[in-house]
């Protein structure tokens, strides 16, 4: 029995296998759009370039070429085709990337990463021996990503208080959360105590 559809697997398969005059050839135009009176004498819309550079280029039309505008864009069509030369390879889909023609997820990856991450003047620190999430906790703290009172105001969040839930006294953005409030130099005092260290001031 034969499936009642194709599946868009064999569509893309079978359009690779086939480069037609309405593929862009002719710099960024397709053939039918740059030689708009040739593509009207062919008889066989979906002829493949192969076939047409076989015999002649007008063994397929419909009728002659009849001089004046059909005669300029066939002679400007053939001097376009004089060093073209196909390969008897079937077609096939090339990375070209790396240069080197293979498929990698990594060069995907990077490729994207270059694109649309974000550029910054400073290395990410990264700290193997510690957990993850703590890495990027200290990534987002740092590039002040973190969604304090103050950074959803600033992208237009409805933020009923931007006052610090905790002392309620100063602006909930990151300096003052992690650096300014009462309870962040209570614990670093905690901290440094419970490991015999001497407690410096600090700012952001």
């Amino acid at each position: 029995m034969v499936a009642a559809f194709r599946s868009p697997w064999s569509t893309i398969i079978k359009e690779v296998s086939s480069l037609k005059d309405k593929d862009s050839w002719f710099g960024d135009k397709q053939l039918k759009v740059a030689f708009p009176r040739l593509f009207a004498l062919e008889e066989c819309k979906d002829i493949s370039v192969a076939d047409k550079l076989h015999l002649s280029l007008s063994h397929s039309f419909r009728r002659p070429v009849r001089g004046g505008e059909e005669t300029h864009q066939l002679d400007l069509l053939s001097g376009a085709l004089e060093s073209v030369t196909l390969s008897n390879m079937d077609d096939r889909w090339i990375w070209d990337l790396n240069g080197d023609g293979s498929f990698q997820v990594k060069g995907v990856r990077a490729m994207l990463d270059e694109a649309f991450l974000p550029k910054m003047d400073s290395p990410t620190r990264w700290i193997k021996c510690i957990p993850i999430k703590v890495n990027v906790f200290a990534c987002k703290l740092s590039l002040n990503c973190l969604p304090t009172r103050a950074n959803l105001l600033s992208r237009n969040i409805s933020v009923t208080d931007v006052s610090c839930p905790l002392c309620e006294y100063n602006l909930e953005d990151v300096s003052h959360l992690f650096f300014g409030c009462s309870m962040a130099k209570d614990i670093q005092n905690l901290v440094c105590r419970w490991w015999n260290l001497d407690v410096y001031p600090y700012d952001s």
